[in-house]
C-alpha cells in the first residue's frame, strides 16, 4: 500500500515497486495493538468510521482508530 505526502489521499495498493510512499514504521501501542506511521509524511494510518472508510495516513497521534490488532 502507498501513502501520499499530501496526507489527504487514501492508501492504495497501486505501485509495482517499493519507494518512500510504500514504507511504514510499525509502532507498538497499548493492549497489544499496532499502529503504522507512514515514512513519507510521518503521519499515522487511521481507519475512520470503525473501519468502514478508506485507510488514510493523516493523524499526528495514536487513538482508537489508529490502533490495529494483527492476528
Amino acid at each position: 500500500m502507498a501513502a501520499d505526502a499530501d496526507s489527504f489521499a487514501t492508501l492504495r495498493a497501486s505501485r509495482t515497486t517499493i519507494g518512500p510512499a510504500e514504507k511504514f514504521h510499525r509502532v507498538s501501542v497499548a493492549d497489544a495493538g499496532r499502529s503504522f506511521k507512514a515514512k513519507v509524511n510521518n503521519r499515522y494510518v487511521v481507519a475512520e468510521s470503525g473501519g468502514r472508510a478508506s485507510l488514510i495516513a493523516n493523524r499526528t497521534v495514536v487513538g482508537l482508530w489508529e490502533s490495529f490488532i494483527l492476528g
